[in-house]
Order: C-alpha cells, then structure tokens, then sequence
C-alpha cells in the first residue's frame, strides 16, 4: 500500500516545496492581479460567456492567496489529485502495463511545470482537473442510458468550463481512434463530437452572441492574465493523446524487470522536472514580489534593512528602496547605505505606464495625489478591481473630500474577504474631514498636494520643478529633487539648491547632502552659502578620513573598490567615484555636471 502511494506523496511534496518557498511571489502576483467581490453583479459577469464560472472558482479560492502556505497547499492537491486521476484512467485503459505509472504523472508533472509561468494560474490547473474527471466518467460509462446523459449533459460541462470542455472531446477523440473497431465506442464518439459542434453553433447564434474565438477559446487559449505559451500547449497536447500514449505503451510491454523498469522510468521524469525546475526559477521575480509585498504592508523598515543587507540591482526593488526611505524621511540621508546603480531612474521609474501600478505609490507619497488617482483610475478600466488601486481609489478621493464617490469604491471593498478591516477604516473617514486630516497617511498627503494644479509632464524633473513652483514647502519633493542630483553626481548643483533648506525648515542638513556639499567644497575651494547652516564636524572627519583611505591605494580603483570599509562605502563619495549607472536617463540639466 505505502509503495503504492509513495509517488503520489513525493509529487505532492514537491510541488509544495517548489510552490512555497521558490515560486511564492507568483501567488502575491495573481492575488493582486485581481479582486473577488461577494455581489450579483460580479457574479452575472462571468456568466456570459462558456467558461465564465470555472473562472468565478478559481477567481474565488484565489483570494486565499493572501496566504502562500494556502496557495501551495490547494495548488499541490489539485495537481495531486490530477495525478491520482490519471493514473485511474491509466489502470482503467490498459491495466498492468509497465508504462502506465511513468506515463501516469507526465500530465500533473507538465501541470507543475507550467505554475511558474505568472500567467498559468489555479483556473488552468482547475480546467485540466475538469476535462480529466469528465474523461474519467466516461470510459467508466459502459451503459448506453449514463452515456447517452453525457450527452446531453455536455453543454452544461462546456458552460462551466468552456474550451476546457474541447481538451476533453479531443482526448475523447484520440481515444475513439484508437478503438474504432468498438462500434459502441466509435459511435459514441461520433455523437459527442456532433453534440459538441451543435453547443458550440447553438452558443454562439442564440445565446451568448460572442465573437466565435471566445465561445471556442475561453478561458484556455487566452483570459484576463494573458495567452496560453509553448508549455502549456505541450501540456495539452500530452493530455489529448493520453489515451494514445496509454495504448502504445501496452504494446510494448517488456516481459522482464518490468517493475523495475517501470521505477526508474518514473524517477527519471521525476529528475527531469525537477531540473526544469531548477532551471526555472527566477530569483529577480520573486525579490521583486517579496518587496512590493512588503511595501503594500506598510513594511518601509523591512524593506529597507533587507535591500541594504541583500543589494539587488533591480531598478524595481531599488525603487522601492527609495520610496520606502521618503516615506520614512530617510531619503538623503540614507540611500547609499543600499544599491543605486539604476541612476535617477529608480526614484520614480520615469513615469513609465508599464509600470503604473508602482509609479502611482510615487506620486502619491510626493503629494501629487490626483495624479496618483489618475493612475489608478486607468488601471481600473483597463483591468477591472484589484486590491491596490482599489484603495488607492479610495485614499485620493478621501483626501480630495470626494465621499459619495469613495463611499461607492468602499462599499466594493467591503465585499472581499481579505480587505473588510481596511474597508471599515475607510468607511468611518467618509464624510468626515476631520478624521481624514487626523489620520498620520492621509493627513500628510494633503498637506504635500500643490496648491495649484498643472499638467503632468513626462519628464519627472519638470513634474518636480511644478511642484516645487506651486507648493515651495514640499520637503518630500525637494529631497526627490536633491537625490536625483546626487544619483547624477551633479555636486554643483547640489550645493547651490542647498541654500533652500533653511526656509524649508530644515535643522541640519541630510547626511548625503552634507557629503556632496564638502565634496564640492573640496573641489571648487569654496564655502557655499548654506543660509545659516552648517556642516556637521562628523562629516567633515569622515571625509578626512574616506580620502586618507583612498589615497593610501595611489589612485588604483580596483583596489580601492575592493578595500574599503562598508562605513566608506555607504557615501556619496564612493558613489561619486565608483557609481555606474546601467540605465539611460535625461538629465536634470544638458550640460555633464559629474567632476569626474
């Protein structure tokens, strides 16, 4: 008994190892893709057109992706289960044959396979369960009266799960091909391709009124997360010419060592796709999903500490390093301590509308809150709900006093399963401005906003400048503008801005800056005005210090690079020697700035 389960039980561990704690950010990725709501409204939406409501399950069983042990978990049961149905049919088909457990586990293995594709989702995985079982039913259904109520019962299967309803009849053709000498078989066959053709007319020209391509290819071929790709079409394929494959390998039977063979078949499919696996995993991806899933928590310090202890140099991670450190007010004085090498670029993803769900937690922490709505607004149409724009809805129209229209966007919120706690925060704001203006997020949003509007621009430099222009006070704005000086290496620059600081109300300048306004000094033999400001005798030691470092190498950088303490290397003054920036950007001004 345990030998015999023993498979079943290394697939599922597996794929739960794989699922949990290497390809965990694809269930943060889908979870916030989309967002289930309790109503008839959303309901009515997926029932107009085939397929409709297999997506309305697996929409709903996503929302417990918030967990990855429960995306994991349900996910390695299906694919477990799937297995398990195989290899009934497998048994049922050609019962003893030495092929049948390796072949057994080629569909849940590809299955497998395809959950690292951030587009294959738990719909895929519930599609293939669904053709499997209708299979399964009917080469069990010998009787004419049950195989005549399949019948009839085929459109009821291609309503709810639409073309995943066709991978079924062709594993079904495939496997009356194969025994076309049963003339119930055959016949059977031939009735239920006819029954199929007739659904797909009688759906198309009186029911739905979709274009054919939907009636014929949703929720398979394409869906709301993308297009099926080369893996899941393999997939497919092994799963249409299963029954082939099922009857094949009984002709080949080999008289010896059969069990044996068996065994070693199934750990080498087995190896294989773990080495796919292996070979799969994207650990840029998935740092990524970690920091964005830390960010949407409110975990700024997490996300900090984690990005200096483990530098990344993706422009998506350091972006929400710098986001992280101003909404800690850590901006210039902390983002040396962590990777910069995607330049200005990874302070704002220049506005970049690929990239507008992120770009938007830009504007918004930087006081452009209307244009952070506008963002979120768009992405709501083009993408319908998910969780973040959702309550970036709701935040904007809050700040801006909008309360029937945020009351509309939290009476949605309230109808999720992950979000009512939020959803009951807001609701307690709506009409009453005192309590938005008192609450630590919303009430430093509004004071950050300008005080006239403009038209956003393209270039973030010139959005700053607007903004600068319109509200002068904005100290989050203007300790942007200073890092995307620094992240230029324009020091020139950098101190002439600096006499603004004290009108700001600045006490003492950011350690970065303070780093860039003795390198100028150094360079240009000067004081600069800093309107009653001064540097701090620590940071003049230090650079006294940083220079007596590098000089003892005789201007040998590589070595340089390689000596210095991380105290040294977490300066602008490293940066402004050894920084590189692997991206393209616009400067703020035409002319190159970098003394070096």
């Amino acid at each position: 008994m345990i030998r015999k389960y023993l498979p079943f039980f290394v697939l599922f561990v597996i794929s739960y190892v794989f699922l949990q704690w290497f390809a965990g950010g694809i269930f943060f990725y889908q979870e916030q893709k989309s967002l289930f709501v309790f109503s008839t409204e959303y309901l009515q939406r997926h029932l107009i057109r085939p397929g409709g409501i297999l997506k309305y399950i697996a929409a709903f069983i996503t929302q417990g992706y918030l967990s990855g042990f429960f995306g994991a978990l349900i996910n390695s049961l299906i694919i477990t289960l799937l297995s398990i149905l195989s290899g009934s049919i497998a048994k049922r088909l050609s019962a003893g044959s030495t092929f049948s457990m390796p072949l057994t586990f080629l569909m849940p293995l590809g299955v497998m396979l395809c959950q690292y594709d951030y587009h294959f989702t738990i719909l895929h995985s519930l599609g293939f369960l669904t053709a499997a079982c209708l299979f399964f039913l009917s080469v069990t259904s010998t009787s004419k009266t049950s195989r005549l109520i399949l019948i009839i019962l085929f459109p009821v299967f291609y309503f709810v799960s639409g073309s995943y309803s066709l991978l079924y009849l062709g594993m079904w053709s495939a496997y009356g091909i194969i025994n076309y000498r049963d003339k119930d078989t055959f016949v059977y066959s031939v009735v239920q391709i006819a029954a199929a053709l007739l659904t797909i007319i009688v759906f198309y020209n009186l029911i739905f009124f979709q274009p054919l391509k939907v009636i014929t290819g949703y929720p398979f071929l394409f869906n709301e997360y993308g297009k099926a790709n080369l893996l899941l079409y393999t997939t497919s394929a092994i799963f249409i010419t299963y029954p082939a494959l099922i009857k094949i390998s009984s002709l080949l039977n080999p008289e010896k060592h059969s069990g044996l063979i068996s065994a070693l078949l199934t750990v080498l499919i087995f190896g294989i796709s773990i080495f796919v696996l292996i070979r799969q995993y994207n650990p840029v991806f998935e740092g990524i999903m970690r920091t964005e899933k830390m960010f949407f928590k409110g975990g700024y310090d997490n996300i900090i500490s984690h990005h200096e202890r483990n530098p990344s140099s993706n422009i998506i991670e350091q972006f929400y390093y710098n986001l992280s450190l101003s909404e800690k007010g850590k901006l210039c004085d902390r983002m040396f301590f962590g990777r910069q090498d995607a330049g200005p670029m990874s302070l704002s993803l220049e506005g970049n509308r690929e990239q507008a769900s992120r770009t938007m937690h830009y504007y918004y922490a930087i006081g452009l809150v209307n244009e952070a709505r506008h963002l979120a607004f768009e992405l709501m149409v083009n993408n319908g709900y998910s969780p973040e724009n959702l309550k970036m809805l709701i935040k904007t129209e809050l700040i801006n006093g909008n309360f029937r229209v945020a009351a509309r966007y939290v009476n949605v919120l309230k109808r999720t399963l992950g979000y009512r706690s939020e959803a009951a925060k807001f609701e307690k704001m709506l009409f009453n401005p005192e309590i938005v203006r008192a609450d630590p997020e919303l009430g430093e949003k509004m004071k950050l906003m300008p005080e006239e509007d403009f038209f956003i621009h393209t270039e973030e430099v010139i959005n700053i400048e607007m903004l600068l222009k319109s509200h002068p006070r904005n100290r989050k704005a203007f300790e942007y503008k200073m890092a995307r000086l620094l992240l230029e290496k324009d020091i020139i620059e950098v101190a002439k801005e600096s006499v603004k600081m004290k009108e700001l109300g600045y006490s003492s300048i950011p350690r970065h800056i303070e780093e860039a306004i003795v390198a100028w000094a150094s360079y240009s033999k000067a004081v600069p005005d800093l309107n009653g400001l001064t540097v701090s005798s620590e940071t003049n030691e230090r650079f006294v210090n940083y220079v007596q470092a590098v000089n003892r190498f005789q201007g040998d950088k590589a070595l340089i690079e390689k000596s210095l303490s991380k105290k040294e290397r977490n300066t602008f003054w490293f940066y402004l020697q050894f920084g590189k920036i692997s991206v393209d950007f616009s400067k703020s001004k035409p002319a190159d700035r970098n003394v070096y």
